[in-house]
């Protein structure tokens, strides 16, 4: 029995998804039947790759440098894939802030929420 295409006719940009949760939150988007726009920052190569797979399993998606820290960067980024997949309805933020790598417990407010101004 085939699933349902939950996302189908939609588009979406999740930042940072050259790897990690990000390109498998990217890439099972596209299966379901979104057009995805694969955010890197410096992974152009890996964020190609993911391109790639998707494409590879019938799905669209590009490529697309930005940084979330940057409003040109991030207005850029948002411009070319509005242009090239249409307008953009499911966002995920993924891409990571200026976090110490740390267990959660350990972090105290005032560092989540540095971390957290820089977003924006």
């Amino acid at each position: 029995m085939e699933r349902p295409a939950l996302m189908k006719d939609r588009e979406a940009l999740v930042t940072g998804s050259s790897h990690g949760i990000g390109a498998a939150t990217a890439k099972l988007f596209a299966r379901n039947g979104a057009a995805v726009g694969v955010n890197y920052h410096s992974s152009k190569d890996a964020a190609e790759s993911v391109v790639k797979e998707i494409e590879s399993e019938g799905g669209k998606a590009i490529a697309v440098r930005g940084d979330v820290h940057d409003r040109e960067s991030l207005q850029s980024m948002v411009d070319k894939v509005t242009k090239e997949l249409g307008d953009i309805d499911t966002l995920v933020l993924n891409a990571s802030g200026k976090f110490v790598i740390a267990p959660f417990v350990d972090y105290e407010w005032n560092a989540i929420a540095s971390a957290l101004s820089s977003f924006i």
